[in-house]
């Protein structure tokens, strides 16, 4: 089969490697679809901390099962399926907790880069799913990124009636629009793409900024609230430092202190 391998930042090749077999709890994938994550795309560019090259390449992937190792009883030859690429120990401090995503042995898979992939017994048995009828390779390839999402909307509480302003309209800005939105907010959403900002509208935002249009981005927000009172929640999916720092801004009365990144930081 062909695979990517990662070999350092900006050094990926195509590889003839053989048809990996499932050992017991395992289970080998054909992928159908893989996507390109913003992750994939970082490290890419300039590796990774907690990975020493060579190594597989790719996370977000959806295929159909080909193989089953020993002992596995959830899924047959044949089946559609969708897999995370983590599963955590559920055994350690955090584990126990319910913070699975600070899990001191979590486990990640990768090979979604490649024409088949292995996924691991503990990904089998916590965090791989069949695919419905009616739902596409190409939709259900999404679920890695949909899930982050939902664990955010989760952890925020957005009430009904909250003014929700997300700052940025691409793939996961798209998904905290929409799920933002069935929790009752009201949605304002800030990009410098008219494409994105139209979809953003048709996804439930009920209003949309263009911020390469507009003098003061935070004043066009607050201008947006009858009483021109900052907003409940503000989510940040861009990814610059410059944005981060408008947050604060943007919320409502708040603490004078905030911490981010475990830092104090003064609200202004």
């Amino acid at each position: 089969m062909k695979t990517v391998l990662f070999y350092g930042p900006q050094n990926i090749k195509i590889e003839e490697k053989e048809v990996p077999k499932a050992g017991p709890g395992e289970v080998v994938v054909k992928n159908k679809v893989a996507l390109t994550c913003g992750t994939d795309v970082k490290m890419y560019m300039r590796g990774h901390p907690l990975w020493v090259p060579p190594f597989l390449f790719g996370h977000e992937a959806a295929g159909i099962v080909v193989e089953v190792g020993e002992g596995v009883e959830s899924f047959k030859v044949g089946d559609r399926i969708v897999a995370h690429n983590s599963a955590p120990c559920n055994k350690c401090y955090y584990c126990k907790r319910g913070q699975h995503s600070m899990c001191e042995n979590i486990l990640f898979n990768f090979g979604a880069f490649a024409e088949y992939q292995k996924i691991p017994k503990e990904i089998v048995e916590q965090n791989m799913f069949k695919i419905p009828d009616s739902i596409s390779y190409e939709d259900a390839a999404l679920l890695e990124p949909l899930s982050c999402v939902v664990y955010g909307i989760d952890e925020i509480g957005i009430s009904l009636g909250d003014t929700v302003v997300i700052n940025g309209a691409g793939p996961i800005g798209l998904m905290f629009v929409r799920l933002a939105y069935f929790r009752g907010a009201k949605v304002i959403v800030t990009d410098i793409s008219e494409e994105r900002l139209n979809l953003a509208h048709e996804l439930g935002a009920a209003f949309t900024i263009n911020v390469a249009k507009v003098e003061d981005q935070v004043k066009a927000v607050k201008e947006l609230r009858e009483d021109k009172r900052g907003v409940d929640v503000a989510i940040e999916a861009v990814g610059l430092p410059e944005v981060w720092e408008k947050l604060f801004v943007w919320l409502g009365k708040v603490e004078e202190f905030c911490y981010l990144g475990g830092q104090k930081v003064e609200v202004l």
